[in-house]
């Protein structure tokens, strides 16, 4: 609060809230013809889409535990499945009766 009434009694702080008061000029216009200005966003697509990813692999690179976890669980899930399909008989005419229409 100390802080609050030296900015309100400052010559500063008087001058910010006569600006306030006062009421907005019509006079302000848009401003036309510069590029960055009347785009709505500054970036392209492909710019975010890179923005996301980088910032993405920043935060996976980041955090050891996790990448760490992941590994292990990519491990695991390989292991899981090359069990499952371990030495099964299978022909390419096999394979073309159960996916062919």
């Amino acid at each position: 609060e100390e802080f609050v009434e030296k900015i309100v009694q400052s010559e500063r702080g008087q001058l910010l809230a006569e600006r306030l008061k006062a009421p907005l000029s019509d006079s302000i216009e848009p401003v036309k013809g510069e590029k960055e200005f009347t785009k709505q966003f500054h970036n392209s697509w492909w710019k975010s889409t890179q923005l996301v990813f980088q910032r993405e692999a920043l935060l996976w690179w980041r955090d050891k535990y996790q990448l760490k976890a992941r590994i292990i669980q990519d491990v695991v899930m390989g292991i899981v499945v090359g069990t499952v399909f371990w030495q099964v008989q299978v022909s390419f005419s096999t394979i073309y009766i159960y996916v062919s229409p």
